[in-house]
């Protein structure tokens, strides 16, 4: 019995020891987290260049921020636009778009062009957060979107005669062209100023010269030019003495709230439609534009369906 009492003390002991030492055991070094990004397919994008583009746009608006509750649309609308122009960016590389210098150097004399120096450009991107290399890819990018797009997916896009004849005659509304006057204005503060003028005007002195030195509208310095508008576009009281006048013609004075007014009608045109030859290549040009936008969001919406696309939530709580 003694021999077994010494071997339970000793297994009891040894096991005592084993939970001890089990306990004192280090625990395993944290695994460190990578930083928050955008991962599209094997692209790893860091949120700090993500951040960097959006300060650059917010910068450029009064009082560096935008308004809430706005600001969480506006910032999930940027990320899904940047998504969209990485995706671009990465499809274009795939087919061989390629980027000559000579239009890297062109844009980026296009962008410095507005600045009188060297020191002056710096400033600026330094107040947006931004540094030459980060401008340059940026540029690169959107050189290699905008030659995917015009040199490959909208050199497919055709128009044919068929089409613009169908859109004229569905769309003849569109091409009315109403009734619409070339005018111009006298206003002055005083009844009695007015009367004068006008009686001066009806004796033979040029309206326009009398416009310039006693009109308080804004378009006095043209000789009281007002332009050429239809029905609607300007105040009731331009309709009502305006339309009532033939080619030449001069308004009797007419009251509003901004004064006394004289017009003249320096020419009158009716109301007509184009014909089709006249407006042919207008159509052309609105249904090209319109085929253009459908092949890009039919081809963004096929990369999407395709990609393996991340955002880490860190990447919208850094735009601020």
């Amino acid at each position: 019995m003694p021999g077994l009492s010494v071997t339970r003390g000793t297994w009891g002991r040894a096991a005592l020891l084993a939970a001890l030492l089990a306990g004192c055991t280090p625990d395993p070094a944290p695994v460190e987290k990578p930083p928050p990004s955008i991962r599209i397919n094997n692209r790893v994008i860091p949120a700090a260049v993500v951040e960097s583009e959006w300060r650059s746009l917010v910068t450029g608006i009064p009082g560096g921020a935008i308004a809430e509750p706005a600001a969480e649309k506006v910032r999930r609308d940027f990320v899904e636009r940047f998504i969209d122009r990485q995706l671009l960016v990465g499809e274009a590389m795939k087919r061989g778009v390629k980027v000559e210098q000579s239009d890297l150097d062109n844009a980026a004399w296009i962008l410095g062009a507005g600045y009188p120096d060297e020191k002056d450009l710096q400033a600026h991107m330094k107040a947006r957060g931004v540094v030459p290399q980060q401008i340059r890819e940026g540029v690169r990018e959107r050189l290699l979107v905008h030659h995917l797009l015009h040199k490959d997916v909208f050199a497919r896009v055709l128009v044919t005669d068929a089409e613009i004849a169908a859109y004229y005659e569905q769309n003849s509304a569109e091409f009315q062209r109403p009734e619409r006057v070339h005018a111009l204005q006298i206003v002055v503060k005083n009844e009695s100023d007015a009367q004068d003028l006008r009686r001066r005007i009806m004796k033979g002195e040029p309206f326009e010269e009398l416009a310039r030195q006693f009109s308080t509208g804004p378009e006095a310095e043209r000789g009281g030019d007002l332009g050429t508008f239809a029905r609607g576009v300007m105040p009731p009281v331009f309709d009502e003495a305006c339309f009532a006048l033939r080619k030449g013609g001069v308004s009797p004075v007419f009251p509003s709230d901004h004064g006394f007014h004289i017009f003249k009608v320096a020419d009158r045109y009716p109301e007509f439609k184009p014909g089709l030859d006249q407006v042919k290549e207008k159509i052309r040009t609105k249904l090209r534009r319109r085929k253009e936008l459908q092949a890009e969001k039919e081809l963004l919406d096929s990369l999407r369906r395709t990609a393996s696309i991340t955002v880490d939530p860190e990447v919208l709580s850094r735009l601020k």
